[in-house]
C-alpha cells in the first residue's frame, strides 16, 4: 500500500464515515487490536470497548474536518487538526456539535494502515 499523505486522507474520511454510519465491520478493519481511545472526557477505551458502546448506541450524526494535517513517517502517519462533530444526546432535542482538537496515529499493521492512537479534546 503506498504511503501517500493522499492515502491516509482516504482512510482517515473512510473512518469518519463509518463511525456516522455505525459500520462496525469497517472499523473492525480500521481499528488495530492495539487501539487507545481517549475521548474528550478523558474517558478511555480499547478496541473491543469502543466498537462495544458504538453497537450499543452510536452518538455520531455527523463529523466534518474543519482543519487537518497528515504527516507520514515511514510506517507511521499521525493526523491532527479539527473536527466539528454532531453528537446524539438525551433527549435528542438536546443534540450538541462539539468543536474538537485531536490526534490520530495510524501505523501499517501486516500491510494495512490501523488505528493505534486517538486523542482528543473539546475546543472551548
Amino acid at each position: 500500500m503506498t504511503h501517500s499523505i493522499e492515502t491516509i486522507k482516504k482512510i482517515e474520511q473512510s473512518r469518519l464515515d463509518a463511525l456516522v454510519a455505525a459500520d462496525i465491520k469497517t472499523l473492525e478493519r480500521l481499528l488495530s487490536d492495539s487501539l487507545v481511545f481517549v475521548h474528550p472526557t478523558s474517558k478511555v477505551d480499547t478496541k473491543t470497548s469502543y466498537i462495544a458502546a458504538l453497537i450499543a448506541r452510536n452518538p455520531y450524526v455527523a463529523i466534518n474536518p474543519v482543519e487537518q494535517t497528515i504527516v507520514v513517517h515511514g510506517d507511521v502517519a499521525i493526523v491532527t487538526g479539527e473536527t466539528h462533530t454532531l453528537a446524539l444526546r438525551d433527549p435528542p432535542e438536546q443534540n450538541v456539535t462539539r468543536k474538537i482538537r485531536m490526534i490520530c496515529v495510524w501505523a501499517l499493521e501486516g500491510g494495512d494502515w490501523r488505528v493505534i492512537r486517538y486523542q482528543s479534546t473539546f475546543i472551548p
